[in-house]
């Protein structure tokens, strides 16, 4: 995949770099509301919430961290699987507890450079895959989001109603505008105005009665002594894994593009700094009652267009505290019109492991095995069975590539997480 990145580091260029992130990423205000429906938050609560979070975590990144630029939102898959601890009759409280806990110990392995080696250990071709998956999660977190999928255990059959017809209208637009160098900037504005705008002709969708109103604030706080009870082990272990996968992954896409913000090997510049703040910020979040703050990969954007110092971070911080005073408007975006940036988010991302992997018998074995784990709505099946069955399939192929004794280690600890996990999900 080949990137064109325009570098001027003067204050006007990482303004609009800035700017550029700010308009790329603004959807998540107004989606996180349809992944908070079992917080007893309101959409004005949780879009307004969502907004402050983004301001505060982004302007404390650009504080942490100078390079490389980016911006911190509650992360979607995190918020997924709050989701799904929900449908297990886990208490909101409990949950954010749970997130609280992962994050600290998030934070405590990227500082030791526990996590740093991780991923330096982890095989190109598993790293690649596990990417992939996450792509794929998010693109059917926004079809069921818009209703296209259907939901439970397993995705079955497409709903093709107004709301998902204009979903699908939202994409290809986004898509299409994509196509021009210069749209690009706007083009998931353009997606999500497109469908808005059919929401609002065909009467699903309502136009907000003001523009701007005094925040609405209201904050739950974890429950973090239950969230240490033992029954809850599965889960925070798998929030932990997937907060791994998904931020290391993040930084790594991130600055693809971006020569200058990576190190002789390859690695983001400053990854162990940016990996122990994005951990400690991330726990902002669930303290007061939302989703786990993650690097966004939406950052790629502000970077594409040249952001290259910690100035664009905090444009985009601060233009995050305007929308804390734009919740009617946030608010009256309809669930299935911020998807369509969500669809199109997941696309990069599965799009970007395909750039130098050599797809060979095995990558194609657990492309499959990522993808039953995505049709099982479960990121932790898919993520868990891909380290589990890796070693397997690369001691069937024989040859000169053999398992390392740290791949069975870590296929034997995925196959109890894949076991638990399966059997909370039958039962």
């Amino acid at each position: 995949m080949q990137f064109e990145t325009h570098v001027h580091r003067s204050l006007l260029s990482q303004v609009i770099a800035g700017t550029v992130t700010a308009v790329s990423v603004m959807y998540i205000v107004p989606l996180t509301p349809a992944f908070m429906q079992g917080s007893g938050f309101t959409a004005q609560e949780s879009s307004t919430l969502a907004a402050l979070l983004c301001a505060v975590s982004t302007l404390l990144y650009a504080l942490l961290v100078p390079k490389p630029p980016g911006v911190m939102i509650p992360g979607i898959v995190p918020l997924s699987l709050f989701g799904a601890f929900a449908a297990n009759h886990i208490p909101w409280t409990h949950i954010l507890g749970i997130a609280v806990c992962s994050s600290a110990v998030f934070a405590l392995m990227s500082v030791s450079g526990l996590v740093t080696r991780a991923a330096a250990a982890t095989p190109f071709r598993l790293k690649c895959v596990v990417k992939l998956a996450i792509g794929y999660y998010l693109i059917a977190a926004a079809a069921r989001t818009a209703g296209l999928l259907g939901g439970g255990s397993v995705l079955l059959g497409l709903k093709l109603t107004s709301q998902s017809a204009l979903f699908l209208l939202g994409t290809a637009v986004l898509f299409a505008v994509w196509e021009f160098k210069r749209s690009r900037p706007i083009a998931i504005l353009i997606g999500i105005s497109v469908a808005m705008v059919g929401g609002l002709l065909l009467g699903d969708a309502e136009l907000p009665d003001k523009i701007f109103a005094a925040p609405e604030l209201r904050w739950i706080s974890p429950d973090i002594s239950s969230a240490l009870r033992f029954e809850y082990l599965d889960e925070m272990l798998t929030l932990l894994a997937v907060l791994i996968a998904d931020v290391v992954s993040t930084f790594e896409a991130k600055v693809s593009p971006a020569p200058d913000l990576q190190e002789a090997d390859g690695s983001p510049v400053h990854l162990t700094r940016g990996l122990t703040a994005s951990g400690a910020i991330g726990a902002i979040g669930p303290v007061f009652g939302t989703g786990t703050i993650i690097v966004a990969f939406e950052g790629i954007t502000g970077i594409l267009a040249g952001g290259r110092t910690r100035v664009c971070t905090l444009v985009t911080g601060l233009l995050f505290v305007i929308m804390v005073f734009t919740a009617p408007v946030t608010s009256a975006v309809p669930a299935f019109a911020s998807a369509v940036a969500l669809a199109f988010v997941g696309y990069n991302i599965a799009k970007y492991p395909y750039c130098d992997l050599e797809r060979d018998r095995i990558t194609r074995y657990l492309e499959l095995v990522a993808l039953a784990g995505i049709l099982c709505s479960s990121i932790a099946v898919a993520l868990f069975g891909c380290i589990a069955a890796y070693p397997l399939f690369l001691w069937r192929k024989g040859g000169e590539e053999r398992p390392r004794a740290a791949d069975w280690i870590a296929a034997a600890v995925s196959l109890v997480l894949l076991t638990m996990v399966l059997i909370e999900q039958i039962s």
